[in-house]
C-alpha cells in the first residue's frame, strides 16, 4: 500500500507541475503580448460590397478594413458591437469570421509562446519575432561561405534593416532581390524569406542545380523591411500594417511602405492621403525612412534582373504593372516568368495560385506606388508581388495557422528558385557541349570547361615524337569533319593489337600530340619503337566510334616514329582498311543485320557485291529492294533494324565501315512487330541479352521458326548470332542497348 501511495503521489505531483506550467505559460503569453488588446469586444466579419458603401461605413463606425486592397466582391472588416447593431438595423447580411477577435489573437500568442518555450527545435514551427529572425540570419552567415550579412540602414525607430547576400564572389553577375514584411502584420512573409535563405544555403552544398545557380548569380534577401512595424505587431497591435513613423501635424502614426514608392505615387489606386488610413501614401515618395533606405540600397545593386516583394495573403502572383491595366513593354517576359512561378507555387503542395497583372483578371484592385512597379520602372527589373497562402480570410488570413508555415515556405522557395533560374537563362556560364561528360544543361555561355570521356589511355615513357595538328585541318579532311570533343590518337602494334601512345582532344585550335616511345628500361612494350609505323585513329565523340584514318603530313608522305622529332599534320583521310564483317548468307529466306556502320549506306551500293543472288529484301514496314525490277524503296541501310531477305544462292556479304560499340548504340523499337538487329561480335544467350526488356517482349522468332516465349519461360532460339536478325513483337515502345563486347 505504501508503494502505491508513493507512486500516486508522484503522479499527482507531476500533474501539479504540468498545471503550473500551463498557467505559467498562459500568463507568460498574455503578459508578453498586448497585441490583442486593441481588439477587445471586436469581431471580424465579411460583408458584401454591393450591399454597403464600405468607405463611408468605415469612417462612420470606426471600423477597420482588413484587406490589402479592395476586393470587388467582399470586404473583411473589424467591427465593434455598435457597428454590428448598425448593420443589423439596415438589414445588411454579414458573416462572422471570428466573433471574438481578441480571443483568436490570444490563442495564436499562446500556441506560439508555448512552442517557443517547450518545443523549440524547429525554427519554422512558429512565427519568430525580430530578434529571433536576426539571430537566424547571423547563424546562417556564420555557417556558410556564400552568405554575407550586412546592414543597409536603420528604421525610423533606429532598428537595423539587415540583408543576407548569397554569392560565390566575382563581378558583373546578374542579381535577384527578395524582400518580406513591407506590411508589418504579414508574418508569413518573414518566415518565407528567411526560409528561402536557409534552404538555398543548405542546398548549395548538396544540390548540384542550386550550386550552379548560386555560383552564377548574386541573391539578396531582406526578410524584414519594416522592423518597427513588425515589432509593434508582436507587442501591441497584431493587425498593424504601416511603419511607425509619426506624421507631422497628425496624431496618426505610420505610412504604408508599399504606397510610398515613386511610381504613380498617390495615383488614387488603393491609396489615401489620410494619415489615419492603412494605405496612407506618405508626405511624398520615399518620405518613409524604410523606403528611402531600401531605395538607396537597391540603387547599388548591379544587374538586378528580377525582384520579388513577398506578402500575404490571397495566393496570387502579380506582375507589373500593378497600378494600371496597361501592359508593360516587357509583358511577354513578365507573362512567361509569372506563369512559371505560379506553376511552381501551385504544384509544390497542390494549393492553387493564380497569376496576373493589373487587377489579375478581377482578382484584386489596382495599387499605386508599389515597390515591384518601381523596380520595374527604374531598372527594367521584372518585379513581382508574391501574395502567399491562404486564399481567404476564412483560412486564416494574416494569421496563417502555424502548421501551414512550412508548406507556405516550400511554395515560396520553389517559385523563387524558378525566378532565380530564369534570371540566369541568358547568362549562365558552363560547359555547353551536350556530348561532354560535364555538360551543363543550364549553361548558355561556354566557359571552356568541357571534359570528354575518351576510351584510350597511354603511359608517359620519357621519350616522345611531337606532332602538331594544324588548326585548319578540317579544310583538308576526306570523308568526315572533326568536331569539338573528338580525339585524335596514335597507336602502336603489340601482341596482335593496337595500343594508344598519345592523343589530343580537338578544340578547333592548334593541337599537339606527344607520341610516346617505348621505355627501354622496362620489359613491357609501352610505346613506339624507333622507325615503327604510326597508326592514327579518330574518336568520334558524338557517335562513340573509332575512325581509322591516314594522316597528311606537311613535309612527307610517310613518317615513322623518331624520338625528339617534330612534324605537322595538315589533313586526315579515312583509310581503306576499315573494320569488316563477313556475314554468311544461305540460299532461301534469312534475316540479317550488322554491327558495322557501312562506309556507304546506300542499299544499291551495299548489296552490289551479291546483287545476282538477291531475289528480295524487305524491312518490317514492307519497304522492298528488288534488283530484278531495279526497285529500292528501302533507301539506306539502317543499323537500328534487321532485314528479311531471300537469296537464290548462298554467298557472303562483306560490310566494311566503323564497328558499332553496342553499349553506346541505342536501339529504338515501336510497339508491335520489329526486326531487331544483333550488334555484338560474339554469340550471347537470348535471355541474357534481353534481360532488361523482358517485360516488353511478347515473342521473338528466328528465321527457321524457333521462338522465345517469355510468358512460358521458353527459349527455343538459344543464342543470338552475329549477322542474324530476329522478328520480335513488343507490347510497348522500347529503347535498348546491348552490353559491351
Amino acid at each position: 500500500m505504501q508503494i502505491i501511495y508513493c507512486n500516486s503521489s508522484i503522479i499527482i505531483l507531476k500533474n501539479l507541475v504540468y498545471l503550473f506550467f500551463f498557467f505559467f505559460t498562459k500568463f507568460f503569453a498574455y503578459s508578453q503580448n498586448l497585441n490583442s488588446l486593441p481588439y477587445q469586444g471586436k469581431s471580424l466579419i465579411t460583408v458584401n460590397n454591393h450591399l454597403l458603401n464600405i468607405d463611408s461605413f468605415i469612417l462612420s463606425s470606426e471600423s477597420q478594413i482588413l484587406d490589402c486592397r479592395k476586393n470587388n466582391l467582399i470586404s473583411n472588416l473589424i467591427v465593434n458591437e455598435e457597428a454590428i447593431e448598425y448593420l443589423d438595423s439596415l438589414g445588411i447580411s454579414y458573416e462572422f469570421v471570428y466573433e471574438n477577435l481578441k480571443e483568436k489573437i490570444d490563442n495564436e500568442n499562446y500556441i506560439n509562446n508555448y512552442i517557443r518555450n517547450f518545443d523549440n527545435d524547429n525554427f519554422y514551427s512558429i512565427y519568430r519575432d525580430l530578434n529571433e529572425v536576426y539571430e537566424r540570419m547571423h547563424y546562417l552567415d556564420s555557417i556558410s561561405d556564400i552568405a554575407t550579412l550586412f546592414v543597409i540602414g536603420n528604421s525610423n525607430e533606429n532598428r537595423p534593416i539587415k540583408v543576407l547576400k548569397l554569392s560565390t564572389g566575382g563581378s558583373n553577375k546578374p542579381s535577384v532581390l527578395f524582400n518580406g514584411c513591407q506590411h508589418a502584420r504579414e508574418w508569413i512573409s518573414v518566415m518565407a524569406s528567411i526560409y528561402l535563405a536557409d534552404k538555398l544555403i543548405e542546398e548549395y552544398v548538396d544540390n548540384d542545380f542550386i550550386n550552379i545557380l548560386i555560383s552564377n548569380i548574386d541573391i539578396y534577401i531582406i526578410p524584414i523591411v519594416n522592423p518597427d512595424g513588425y515589432v509593434y505587431t508582436h507587442l501591441y497591435d497584431r493587425y498593424w500594417r504601416k511603419n511607425r513613423q509619426p506624421n507631422s501635424g497628425s496624431v496618426y502614426i505610420g505610412t504604408d511602405l508599399n504606397r510610398n514608392w515613386d511610381i504613380d505615387w498617390n495615383g488614387g489606386e488603393s491609396t489615401s492621403i489620410n494619415p489615419a488610413s492603412d494605405i496612407f501614401v506618405g508626405l511624398h515618395p520615399f518620405s518613409a525612412t524604410e523606403t528611402y533606405v531600401l531605395k538607396n540600397f537597391i540603387d547599388t545593386i548591379q544587374n538586378l534582373v528580377t525582384h520579388a516583394d513577398i506578402h500575404s495573403f490571397s495566393s496570387l502572383i502579380l506582375g507589373p504593372w500593378g497600378y494600371t491595366e496597361n501592359l508593360s513593354d516587357h509583358y511577354e517576359d513578365i507573362n512567361e516568368l509569372g506563369n512559371i512561378i505560379n506553376d511552381a507555387f501551385t504544384t509544390t503542395n497542390g494549393y492553387n495560385f493564380n497569376f496576373g497583372t493589373g487587377t489579375a483578371n478581377g482578382s484584386i484592385y489596382l495599387a499605386s506606388g508599389t515597390m515591384p512597379d518601381w523596380t520595374h520602372d527604374q531598372f527594367g527589373t521584372l518585379g513581382f508581388t508574391f501574395e502567399l497562402r491562404p486564399s481567404s480570410m476564412n483560412e486564416g488570413g494574416f494569421e496563417l495557422p502555424i502548421d501551414q508555415i512550412i508548406p507556405a515556405c516550400e511554395e515560396n522557395y520553389n517559385g523563387s528558385v524558378e525566378m532565380i533560374y530564369w534570371s540566369l537563362s541568358d547568362s549562365l556560364y558552363g560547359c555547353t557541349d551536350s556530348i561532354s561528360s560535364n555538360y551543363n544543361i543550364f549553361a548558355t555561355i561556354s566557359d571552356s570547361s568541357c571534359v570528354y570521356d575518351i576510351p584510350w589511355s597511354f603511359t608517359i615513357t620519357g621519350n616522345n615524337h611531337t606532332f602538331i595538328i594544324d588548326s585548319a585541318i578540317n579544310e583538308n579532311i576526306n570523308g568526315f569533319e572533326l568536331e569539338i570533343g573528338d580525339a585524335i590518337g596514335v597507336f602502336y602494334e603489340y601482341n596482335d593489337s593496337v595500343h594508344c601512345a598519345g592523343y589530343t582532344i580537338w578544340d578547333n585550335q592548334v593541337n599537339m600530340i606527344a607520341v610516346q616511345g617505348d621505355d627501354l628500361t622496362t620489359e613491357i612494350i609501352d610505346g613506339f619503337i624507333t622507325g615503327e609505323e604510326i597508326n592514327w585513329i579518330v574518336w568520334d565523340q558524338t557517335d562513340q566510334n573509332e575512325i581509322f584514318v591516314e594522316p597528311i603530313y606537311e613535309t612527307s608522305d610517310q613518317i615513322s616514329y623518331s624520338p625528339n622529332q617534330i612534324n605537322i599534320v595538315s589533313g586526315l583521310n579515312i583509310t581503306s582498311f576499315l573494320t569488316e564483317q563477313i556475314i554468311p548468307l544461305p540460299s532461301g529466306w534469312f534475316m540479317f543485320s550488322s554491327y558495322i556502320e557501312p562506309e556507304n549506306l546506300n542499299f544499291d551500293t551495299l548489296m552490289n557485291q551479291i546483287i545476282d543472288n538477291i531475289v528480295l529484301i524487305k524491312d518490317v514496314e514492307g519497304n522492298s529492294f528488288i534488283p530484278q525490277w531495279n526497285f529500292n524503296s528501302i533507301g539506306n541501310f539502317d543499323n537500328n533494324q534487321g532485314y528479311l531477305m531471300k537469296l537464290s544462292n548462298s554467298c557472303n556479304l562483306n560490310i566494311s565501315g566503323i564497328k558499332i560499340n553496342p553499349e553506346n548504340f541505342t536501339l529504338n523499337f515501336s510497339s508491335g512487330w520489329n526486326i531487331i538487329p544483333y550488334l555484338k561480335t560474339s554469340n550471347l544467350n537470348l535471355i541474357d541479352a534481353f534481360q532488361t526488356i523482358q517485360n516488353s517482349i511478347i515473342i521473338i522468332k528466328s528465321v527457321d521458326g524457333n521462338a522465345y516465349l517469355p510468358e512460358w519461360n521458353y527459349n527455343g532460339i538459344g543464342d543470338l548470332v552475329p549477322g542474324c536478325a530476329y522478328l520480335t513483337k513488343f507490347n510497348s515502345e522500347v529503347s535498348f542497348n546491348y552490353n559491351p563486347d
